[in-house]
């Protein structure tokens, strides 16, 4: 089943961590006694849950236990279980750091993630230290028997289970104060889906007084001030929202417009949880489809005034 609520820290003696196998959207890894796989080490996505991130296949883990090639090194001391580190910044936020309420309890603990990479990239170097998560980290992409490890179920699976004590946890930074800038967080520079005809919505939106910002190219920093601060975000719905989840508050209005009919509800979660004013708006039957899959979907907007009008007079 999907965990609801946090369950406490888990002490588990002579823990087997399985590396993190497959992609982002189906996966294999988990933590196991003897050939028994924890729950709370595994990833639950969807309203009906439904596992992503599966157990290590049977063979593979008693290869592991076993003494040939694929045996696992063995790690002395106590480490923390992380979770899955993935590169995509949404799931980042909301998945890899899904145990964070938990791991600020023990400041000094190694933390063991499971990843296919065997380094962390700038950007999430920066998310760790402004969440003040100094703790050393392994990269975990072989098998590793821990002598302890410990074990805390996520306190956030996707689209809209997610605990106050998690919220909390994710959101270190305040937030300046209220500005009167409305900004446009876009995606026009962004190869991987979305509007292509969102440089002319932009070009339409400045005359109307709205900056356009491109987040990917702000610091981390940079961009929850500006979320947190703003009077006015707006935006298509994407991983860029999910930055307010590391402000202290929100003190402006979000607007969402959702492409996909079903994408607003862990955008809807985060904002009745955080207690900011935010609209959803679905621009589902309002866009014509051109091309991809999935997240990386490339859509036309039939009419820019959909857009406009919902936001004139901001």
């Amino acid at each position: 089943m999907q965990p609801a609520t946090p369950s406490p820290m888990t002490a588990l003696r002579q823990a087997l961590v399985m590396p993190l196998r497959g992609t982002l959207d189906k996966f294999s890894g988990g933590v196991f006694q003897g050939e028994d796989c924890q729950p709370d080490s595994l990833l639950w996505r969807g309203r009906k849950p439904k596992l992503y991130g599966l157990p290590a296949p049977p063979e593979a883990v008693r290869e592991a236990w076993g003494t040939g090639e694929g045996r696992a090194v063995r790690l002395k001391n106590s480490y923390l279980f992380g979770g899955y580190l993935f590169r995509h910044y949404g799931h980042f936020l909301i998945e890899t750091l899904s145990r964070l309420y938990a791991l600020k309890q023990c400041a000094h603990v190694p933390i063991m993630f499971s990843s296919t990479h065997q380094d962390i990239v700038p950007w999430q170097w920066d998310v760790f230290k402004l969440l003040g998560l100094r703790n050393p980290i392994l990269m975990l992409t072989r098998p590793a028997v821990a002598d302890q490890l410990m074990l805390a179920a996520p306190g956030f699976a996707l689209p809209d289970s997610v605990t106050p004590e998690q919220i909390e946890a994710l959101g270190a930074l305040p937030a300046p104060p209220l500005t009167d800038k409305k900004i446009w967080l876009s995606r026009s520079s962004n190869l991987g889906g979305g509007l292509l005809n969102e440089r002319e919505l932009e070009s339409r939106l400045q005359a109307m007084g709205w900056e356009i910002v491109h987040p990917q190219f702000l610091s981390i920093r940079k961009q929850v001030a500006l979320i947190a601060s703003s009077a006015r975000v707006a935006g298509l719905d994407g991983s860029a929202f999910h930055t307010a989840l590391l402000a202290r508050e929100i003190r402006g209005r979000l607007t969402i417009f959702c492409l996909r009919s079903a994408g607003a509800h862990v955008y809807i979660r985060i904002a009745r949880m955080k207690g900011f004013a935010q609209d959803e708006i679905s621009l589902a039957g309002k866009v014509t489809f051109l091309a991809g899959q999935g997240a990386e979907r490339f859509y036309r907007l039939d009419d820019l005034e959909v857009v406009l009008e919902a936001l004139r007079g901001d």
